[in-house]
């Protein structure tokens, strides 16, 4: 039986790449949770400035599911862009010694 040898530079490009996915992951999250913060807020807004509208419990639920779902298209589909900024500078961040 042999064991191969692992090298630090491996070890570390590896670490480095989950690190790197780690913090992808986590931006984009970020941007997603601020979208639906911002689409419920301009839904509520919408609301307010209509007429006469009562909300009903029923229409209430399906408004959120509208602003998920607008988030998440929004988000699967590229997003604003601050998700790959908050990346770049975290990543940056974590480069500096």
């Amino acid at each position: 039986m042999s064991i191969n040898a692992v090298s630090s530079s491996k070890l570390s490009a590896t670490s480095a790449s989950e690190n790197n996915q780690t913090i992808n992951r986590a931006a984009v999250q970020f941007e997603r949770m601020l979208l639906r913060t911002m689409l419920s807020q301009l839904e509520k807004s919408a609301h307010l400035g209509a007429k006469g509208s009562a909300a009903s419990g029923g229409s209430s639920v399906y408004s959120t599911m509208v602003v998920d779902a607008l988030a998440d298209a929004v988000a699967n589909a590229g997003g604003i862009g601050l998700a790959e900024k908050i990346a770049d500078s975290m990543q940056d961040f974590g480069d500096k010694p």
